[in-house]
């Protein structure tokens, strides 16, 4: 399998299919999120090819893909941001053939490589690209508000419309555990209003929506900090 990160072939064993919209969220609840339809988790448009230990560090939101150059671009494309800075000087993939060591620091700001001009979906890359700011702000990872481009870099004028619901956006860092909400370059670049919703019923629907929407997903992030604590208490 081709790894849209490394760039190489992988053994089947080594590679992972990379949902970039967990399989976890409320599929239910999605068409409200993004506005359409269309937005189905098992489509190979939220999907990647990725070596298992990349698939881990952007399941974790230790790295994150972000435009590599214009977003009005076709086919547009990606790039790397390895976000955690403890894994910049460790090996990512060794070649089991010729011995050669990729580290994650040679992988930081590599844009991604593909077989034909299909690409995942940008609002896909745009919700996982907010999960990796709200989880970069709550690590504290260093420098990574430099790492991160701006919000801005998602507008287009080809997609006016945005990609998520704004009323969501507006809500989701609390919802999220942040005490601080997403800057508003980031919702005014990617997210679109109910022009004839109003305000009291649009967030009554989004105080319903959003708990549904992320609730395994956050129950998977809570598992996740308590076996690392567990962890950490066996080591002491």
């Amino acid at each position: 399998m081709f790894c849209n990160v490394l760039g190489i072939w992988l053994r089947d064993f080594d590679a992972k299919c990379a949902h970039i919209v967990p399989l976890s969220f409320d599929t239910i609840q999605l068409p409200y999120l993004f506005g359409t339809e269309q937005a189905a988790l098992e489509s190979p448009r939220n999907g990647l090819i990725l070596h298992k230990a990349i698939e881990e560090a952007f399941d974790y939101e230790e790295i994150a893909i972000v435009p590599h150059g214009s977003i009005d671009v076709t086919p547009t494309e990606w790039k790397v941001i390895v976000l955690q800075t403890s894994l910049l000087d460790k090996t990512c993939y060794q070649d089991p053939f010729t011995g050669k060591i990729t580290k994650w620091e040679e992988l930081h700001h590599k844009p991604l490589e593909w077989q034909n001009d299909n690409r995942p979906a940008r609002r896909y890359l745009y919700l996982q690209y907010l999960l990796a700011w709200m989880a970069a702000r709550r690590a504290g990872y260093p420098g990574w508000q430099q790492k991160l481009p701006p919000g801005t870099i998602w507008a287009t004028p080809d997609k006016q419309a945005g990609y998520l619901r704004r009323s969501i956006l507006r809500v989701l860092a609390r919802k999220m555990g942040d005490s601080d909400p997403l800057p508003a370059d980031i919702v005014e670049a990617g997210g679109f209003d109910d022009p004839d919703t109003a305000t009291m019923v649009k967030e009554q629907v989004t105080a319903i929506v959003v708990p549904r929407l992320f609730r395994e997903y956050l129950d998977r992030k809570r598992a996740r900090k308590r076996t690392e604590e567990e962890d950490g208490e066996k080591q002491l």
